[in-house]
């Protein structure tokens, strides 16, 4: 699992992350990426939550950083 994040936007297309940095204003951004031993099993409903919860987490550190030059 795999994303690219900055504190206003989500994305997993790398084009997108990429067009961004042409704008005026240039976001922090940080891939986050998570690896997993193996599949889920069957009805794993926690791995929604998992991801949720890391995107809030992500979110939280970035609204703390300082902006970017």
């Amino acid at each position: 699992v795999y994303w690219f994040q900055s504190a206003e936007r989500i994305t997993d297309d790398y084009a997108t992350r990429i067009w961004d940095d042409l704008t005026p204003r240039r976001a922090r951004w940080v891939l986050v990426s998570i690896l997993f031993d193996g599949p889920p099993a069957g009805e794993d409903t926690t791995l929604p939550q998992l991801v949720v919860d890391m995107q809030e987490a992500v979110s939280l550190v970035l609204e703390q950083a300082p902006a970017s030059p």
